[in-house]
């Protein structure tokens, strides 16, 4: 019986029911503030880049002003208009219709009137730079929110592997101590060590040190399933089922090199639209149309101009504003009135010292963060590598944390065989128990790095 008591107390650690991983991440994202709030961040990050790349709408207006006493019998409507300004805010439409109505309603005189412009411009527009603001606005809302959950994820798996590494170390360390203190009662007993020499007293000092480094190792267990269950509200019992890590290619741009080439092109856009705000290219061409109608009581009072139509030009450069109008008008005999206007405006170096410093601090920023993307490719080429080699060599370590675990559990086999037939003693069993139990400490251990590294390798992708 005490035989075998004894092998069930040596087994007993190895058919402990943990936790699986899977379990203990979901348990942990669902308590997580951290998680949380970088959801909540993300949502509102994803809201501000929606009103930046928003589709410009049709514009409109209408109004209305009347002047009900304009005659002893009429009211007057003398503004009665409308107006529509296109998504591209280049065209505009605009009609007018006011009129004079007696209030017997036996006349009423019309002046209705319809225009329409449209801007031809060749400078750099802004489109562009809103659509890239809107897109950085995006990548970087996602970047913000992946980054914070695998840092939640990486700090739990620290965790995790910090609660292995205090329980192998303090099973060893409880191990050390029981032998020290046996070696030391053979000692006193077979009278090889007598108290007050020097061999007693190392003895007694090696016994005190080992009780002092469990006692701190106790304390830091303490603390550390005091994080894990802030953490998880689960107290801790180990962790089973942990996942192989699986690798992604590294290969194509990382998020930094995505964010310097965001950074690079939106200042070059800025420069080319303050560019072209200080230094325009655009033409406007307009027509409108007008006339006079009068009805009834109120025909006598019209104007003699019964339609005027007209035609406009507007070149407006660095240098030049030309403006050309020209049309005519009928009167209600049918006589044609023609008219014509021609104006230009010629100005050079007009620019104020604020445009061209900003223009200078703009050229500026374009060529730094040119430069700054030029070298984020060589960072992140050098980056890579070396999380490569880190890559490969977590590879050969988990490896060998393999071999020696496989090697440990035949030993222990081997050793419980030999137990079993009465060759071997529980001194050789405990050891190989506690060096097979370490090597499964070693394995779950190299497995979690595994999965940190990872986590790293998936923030270059």
């Amino acid at each position: 019986m005490k035989h075998i008591a004894f092998l069930l107390a040596l087994l007993l650690p190895f058919s402990i029911s943990a936790a699986s991983y899977s379990d203990i991440m979901n348990v942990a994202e669902e308590m997580s503030i951290e998680e949380k709030n970088a959801a909540i961040s993300y949502e509102s990050s994803l809201l501000s880049a929606s009103l930046l790349d928003k589709e410009d709408e049709m514009g409109y207006s209408v109004s209305l002003r009347a002047e009900p006493f304009q005659y002893d019998d009429a009211i007057s409507i003398t503004a009665l208009d409308a107006s529509f300004i296109f998504p591209d805010e280049d065209t505009e439409i605009s009609a007018s219709i006011p009129f004079d109505v007696k209030y017997s309603g036996k006349g009423a005189l019309l002046h209705p009137s319809l225009s329409l412009s449209h801007r031809f411009d060749w400078a750099h527009d802004d489109k562009r730079l809103s659509s890239l603001e809107a897109e950085y606005a995006r990548f970087a809302a996602q970047e913000n929110y992946d980054r914070a959950i695998s840092s939640f994820r990486k700090n739990m798996i620290s965790l995790m592997i910090a609660l292995l590494e205090n329980e192998r170390d303090m099973k060893e360390a409880e191990e050390t101590l029981s032998d020290l203190k046996k070696d030391f009662s053979d000692s006193v007993y077979l009278r090889t060590v007598t108290e007050g020499t020097v061999l007693y007293k190392e003895l007694e000092l090696l016994i005190s040190r080992a009780e002092g480094s469990l006692s701190a190792l106790k304390e830091e267990r303490e603390y550390l399933e005091w994080r894990y269950t802030s953490y998880t509200g689960l107290e801790w019992d180990g962790v089973d089922d942990i996942p192989d890590a699986v690798f992604p290619s590294l290969e194509g741009e990382s998020p930094s090199v995505k964010e310097a080439y965001y950074e690079m092109e939106i200042a070059s856009e800025e420069y080319l639209v303050e560019k072209s705000r200080i230094k325009p290219l655009n033409l406007t061409l307009g027509g409108d149309v007008s006339s006079t109608v009068g009805i009834g009581e109120l025909v006598s009072s019209s104007a003699e101009e019964n339609l005027k139509a007209g035609l406009s030009l507007a070149l407006n450069t660095d240098e030049w504003n030309v403006e050309v109008s020209g049309g005519g008008s009928w009167g209600r005999n049918y006589s044609f009135t023609p008219s014509l206007s021609i104006g230009a405006v010629w100005s050079r170096n007009t620019e104020k010292d604020s445009d061209t410093v900003t223009l200078k601090r703009l050229m500026n920023d374009a060529l730094s963060a040119s430069n700054d993307y030029q070298k984020a490719l060589i960072d992140d080429y050098d980056e890579k590598e070396a999380l490569m080699s880190s890559i490969l060599s977590w590879k050969r370590s988990y490896a060998d944390a393999e071999d020696e675990c496989a090697y440990r559990r035949a030993m222990l086999e081997y050793q419980e065989e030999l137990y079993k037939r009465g060759l071997g003693t529980e001194e050789d069993l405990s050891d190989a128990s506690l060096e097979a139990e370490a090597a499964e400490y070693d394995l779950k251990i190299a497995k979690l790095n595994g999965l940190s590294l990872m986590l790293d390798a998936l923030e270059y992708v």
